[in-house]
């Protein structure tokens, strides 16, 4: 099954090539292709790590930026984007699921909006034993937010409340360490709101 955002231009053979892959990979329950921007630069989010505490403060904070820096590998920068690799998390802009994973963990999780229910999902298909594949020999463009350059409130809110659903979810019945859950807790009020604030004076 094939999960695609209507805002994509799939280039020729993309979707039978994945389609081919999974089928000869019975380990693979979900697969994703490259996903290029209309300049063509490429959608990071198509191949990333699971967010965890400290990998979210490095992205969040701009600490990835920095030059020579490996302490952020949630965009897995170090990956050939032309490659085939075992990754985390795919992107729901494009996404070829198997049926039989579905079966399995269930649909996409509908407490989230928008945003987030890819990661969670990815993460529910590999702790059922599933691989994840990034596709890099396919490719789509992606027209992503070229509706607006200001975001609306209502998305900007949704964004962080998907962060903090999948940390309760996912991470933090994992974590019982009251510090690391009030950093996280503290960590994304302060990004929202900060966030919310800008937007009201962006153009």
């Amino acid at each position: 099954m094939l999960l695609l955002n209507s805002d994509t231009i799939v280039k020729d053979g993309s979707i039978d090539d994945c389609l081919k892959f999974i089928k000869s990979h019975n380990d693979v329950g979900a697969v994703g292709c490259k996903i290029l921007l209309p300049n063509g630069d490429l959608d990071k989010s198509c191949k990333r790590s699971f967010p965890n505490p400290k990998n979210s403060f490095y992205k969040l904070f701009g600490f990835n930026k920095i030059k020579n820096s490996n302490s952020d590998d949630y965009n897995l920068d170090n990956l050939d984007d032309n490659g085939i690799y075992e990754v985390d998390s795919l992107v729901g802009a494009f996404m070829l699921v198997r049926k039989v994973a579905i079966n399995e963990v269930g649909l996409l999780d509908e407490d989230y909006f928008m945003y987030g229910e890819d990661i969670d999902w990815c993460y529910r298909i590999k702790s059922a034993g599933w691989k994840i594949i990034y596709y890099g020999k396919s490719e789509i463009i992606h027209y992503k937010g070229a509706s607006s350059k200001k975001q609306k409130s209502k998305l900007i809110f949704e964004f962080y409340r998907a962060m903090y659903l999948f940390f309760i979810i996912n991470i933090m019945i994992k974590n019982t360490l009251f510090f690391t859950k009030l950093s996280v807790y503290l960590g994304i009020i302060f990004l929202l709101t900060i966030k919310l604030v800008f937007n009201v004076f962006k153009k």
